[in-house]
């Protein structure tokens, strides 16, 4: 009976608290008589909740994780496809642009039914020839892009695709009258180095020359050429987005059937180049190439006389699984610019460049036999250092994140994250590359 009288006490005393003057009600003892006394609690001995646990550090950690494992899969998936149907490449580029023009309709009526904001910017800026030459420019650089990609090795391909970062300065430079610091251009002449390095056994005959060195360079020559119309497109998706606000998922939606329909204009041009690529006669008909290649990718079917090293099962399982990892990659940069800052971005670009590299060396990825040099592990160093020293600063418009703010630069950056056929490196906060 006693115990329970305390805790009635207690209890009773506890609801007679005052917050204001900080009185507590306690029970005293006086002789044999218990009676209430009221003590004052000093503000610094009153007891604290608990602060609750940050549930953002698991979500941020494991949205830098997803990032880095979206980029290396993409990469790895994208060098894969390529390797494997050199004949069809560019009608698995078609495919491809293909498939994202319906996933591109259903995010942009989603994100319009949902979002009053998207409705505004839509009807505040629109402007067709702005997407047409987006459109263009994303076509010429998917193009570059995937017709030499299988032609040039794993690790080459990973490390070249690293010239955005010149490419896109260099752009910056001319169109925006940008300015970088010395540090910046510093990183800049050491990716080029490392680039270098990685084009020199191609350059020079060297024991560690492979036989097919004409064929590879002029392929890698090809490839780092996607990075000048990656760089001209990023450049010029940031100068629109500075003068309008643009709705991202209308500019996807634009920009993925503009590239499919000059994918369709440059199909003669572009069988042209893969044969050229790959140094064989040239396809006798543009109509025998697509049926062909469709029979490749569905039927798994080889059913062409003029080419023996394509590899057509399950090929559509790495179309398949190649456009899931980029459409992850880009909803996964479009959310971790706002909530981690573009810096943070850019350190998981710098971590998964290297581990690109080792599944590359790892695993059997190329159309042809080739040996890794100790030239590919000398670029990969100098190119990560150069990256290193190139995003150490904050760049020019980027000095400043607040990730819970909406309106700052960065998540203004990140509304033009699209999706697009290609994804390779990306290029500073614009649409389909990260510099």
């Amino acid at each position: 009976s006693t115990q329970s009288y305390m805790g009635s006490s207690i209890s009773a005393g506890k609801k007679m608290m005052d917050s204001k003057t900080n009185k507590v009600p306690l029970l005293s003892k006086q002789g044999s008589t218990r009676t209430l006394s009221t003590v004052v609690v000093p503000p610094t001995q009153q007891s604290k909740p608990a602060p609750p646990p940050d549930d953002n550090v698991l979500l941020k950690g494991g949205l830098f994780i997803a990032f880095v494992l979206a980029f290396v899969f993409e990469r790895v998936l994208f060098k894969a496809m390529v390797s494997r149907v050199e004949s069809y490449r560019y009608v698995t580029m078609q495919l491809v642009a293909l498939c994202y023009i319906p996933v591109a309709l259903g995010l942009h009526y989603y994100h319009k039914h949902n979002a009053l904001e998207f409705r505004a910017l839509g009807k505040k800026h629109r402007s067709a020839i702005k997407y047409i030459f987006m459109g263009l420019l994303d076509s010429l650089h998917s193009l570059f892009l995937f017709i030499p990609g299988g032609m040039v090795t794993s690790t080459m391909s990973i490390l070249l695709l690293q010239a955005n970062v010149p490419f896109t300065v260099l752009a910056s430079v001319i169109f925006l009258r940008k300015k970088f610091s010395a540090r910046h251009y510093v990183g800049v002449l050491i990716t080029v180095l490392g680039l270098f390095f990685v084009l020199f056994p191609l350059l020079v005959t060297t024991p560690q020359t492979p036989l097919n060195s004409d064929t590879i360079l002029w392929n890698a020559l090809m490839f780092m050429a996607s990075c000048v119309f990656a760089a001209l497109s990023a450049v010029f998706k940031e100068h629109t987005l500075k003068q309008h606000p643009i709705n991202m998922y209308l500019m996807s939606l634009w920009t993925s059937i503009v590239q499919f329909l000059f994918g369709c204009i440059f199909y003669a041009v572009a069988l042209h180049v893969q044969n050229v690529s790959v140094f064989t006669n040239p396809y006798p008909h543009i109509a025998d190439n697509i049926h062909h290649g469709l029979a490749c990718l569905f039927l798994g079917e080889q059913q062409s006389s003029f080419s023996t090293g394509d590899q057509c099962e399950f090929s559509i399982l790495l179309v398949v699984g190649y456009i899931l990892a980029a459409l992850a990659f880009n909803l996964l940069l479009s959310r971790i610019i706002p909530l981690l800052g573009p810096q943070t971005m850019y350190r998981a670009v710098i971590l998964a460049v290297p581990l690109v590299f080792l599944a590359c060396i790892f695993s059997s990825l190329d159309a042809f036999k080739v040996s890794f040099s100790y030239f590919d592990w000398l670029s990969l160093c100098v190119v990560v250092i150069g990256l290193s020293v190139y995003h150490t600063p904050y760049e020019p418009g980027h000095e400043h994140h607040d990730p819970n703010r909406s309106t700052t630069k960065s998540a203004r950056s990140a509304s033009v994250v699209a999706l697009d056929v290609s994804k390779p490196v990306p290029a500073p906060m614009q649409a389909h590359d990260v510099v």
